[in-house]
């Protein structure tokens, strides 16, 4: 399972199945207050590694990056809590798989690319952030299924970004 996570006050969460030993549900999309989020994952990682074990979870988490402009624009901090929960969770359920990606280096992710794989939800931004970093990690974890995807879309596979 890959799950790609948008942190912030409104977190993005996507899901895409990648056992082919179960039924695969289409993606999921979602957004949840970040005080929701916790208990939500915690289920969702904790279920999962029971029916298939610990190493088919996979999570990525867009990296924040905090600038001089950052800390003048806002003090909401609630993108590195969340991060942090993520990783904890992950921890304590013995996922090693958490990676970040920073959002500027998921160009071949566009609006257009998840548009094509079935991957975009209108009206939830927050949603198709989570999804671009589940794109950028199925591309790392598990790159024919990937250019599968892609080749199906009738999108180019690329190795850039």
């Amino acid at each position: 399972m890959i799950i790609g996570v948008d942190p912030g006050k409104m977190v993005g969460m996507f899901i895409y199945h990648t056992d082919l030993r179960c039924t695969i549900p289409p993606p999921f999309p979602s957004q949840t207050p970040a005080e929701q989020y916790v208990n939500a994952l915690d289920k969702i990682i904790g279920s999962r590694i029971i029916r298939y074990g610990v190493d088919s979870v996979h999570i990525a988490v867009e990296k924040y990056v905090i600038t001089s402009r950052t800390a003048k624009l806002s003090q909401q901090t609630d993108a590195l809590e969340i991060t942090g929960a993520v990783k904890a969770i992950a921890m304590l359920h013995g996922v090693t798989d958490v990676r970040q990606y920073a959002k500027s280096n998921l160009k071949f992710a566009s609006d257009d690319m998840l548009r094509a794989v079935d991957w975009y939800s209108p009206k939830l931004r927050h949603a198709n952030d989570a999804a671009r970093q589940a794109f950028a990690l199925l591309k790392d974890v598990d790159y024919p299924r990937w250019s599968e995807l892609v080749r199906d879309a009738k999108m180019e596979p690329t190795t850039e970004g």
